[in-house]
């Protein structure tokens, strides 16, 4: 396994800007930042473990013949992130808008399949700390398909699924909209409990792979999350 890249350019600002002279007053701080990556010609290769092998030639996917080589291009990739982060006594605001542009091709298409990555996305989030033991936090995220936000174009995305015969995404492929509640307890000053709820509006974010029995998944669908962190 390996990588190979012709070339990468990376810029990042950040200011730290004097919000306190702006003011005149202590109303906090604001942090602005801007990121970008560019890259042509990156290539990812490797061989396909045996279980995925195994599992290709069962469901016939592959031959005997088949060489489980991989070797993904990267024609090229573009992405730019701009963000503000907002600090005021015991609460923080944030927010993100990014985009995302990419070509790639494979050997093993359509098993690895050729593709276009278009994004956009951006988040809102205000997070507040009760106390030294608990932070409560919410946010809201949403990723486009910038083609076609809505998913009205009718050569990319079904309307109606009951009568789909050339096999289209589902319109609410082409957005995901995340709407989370979350509680943060620090049980000291090394280990953190977070629980989270999101409440989601479409499937751009999930895989058809992941969900073989239901392949046009749900609009609407809740996920619950719990995670704890221990710092040594």
């Amino acid at each position: 396994t390996g990588i190979d890249v012709d070339d990468m350019y990376s810029i990042a600002l950040q200011w730290n800007t004097p919000w306190e002279d702006i003011t005149d007053y202590d109303w906090g701080s604001l942090l602005l930042k801007w990121t970008s990556l560019y890259a042509t010609n990156t290539k990812v290769f490797g061989v396909l473990n045996d279980e995925l092998y195994g599992e290709l030639k069962d469901i016939g996917a592959v031959g005997e013949n088949f060489l489980p080589y991989l070797e993904y291009t990267v024609e090229y990739i573009w992405f730019w992130v701009a963000s503000l982060e907002y600090t005021y006594e015991n609460a923080i605001f944030s927010a993100e808008y990014t985009r995302y542009y990419g070509i790639f091709e494979s050997n093993l298409n359509p098993i690895v399949p050729h593709s276009a990555l278009n994004q956009e996305a951006f988040y809102l989030q205000l997070a507040y700390r009760l106390s030294d033991f608990l932070e409560v936090a919410a946010y809201y995220s949403v990723q486009y398909d910038p083609e076609s936000r809505d998913g009205m174009d009718p050569d990319r995305y079904a309307q109606n699924l009951t009568n789909n015969p050339n096999g289209l995404e589902p319109y609410y492929k082409a957005w995901m909209k995340d709407t989370s509640i979350s509680l943060r307890f620090d049980i000291n000053d090394y280990w953190l409990v977070k629980l989270e709820g999101h409440f989601i509006d479409g499937t751009a974010r999930v895989y058809e792979s992941m969900n073989a029995d239901n392949p046009y998944m749900e609009r609407y669908w809740t996920l619950f999350g719990a995670k704890t962190t221990l710092t040594f």
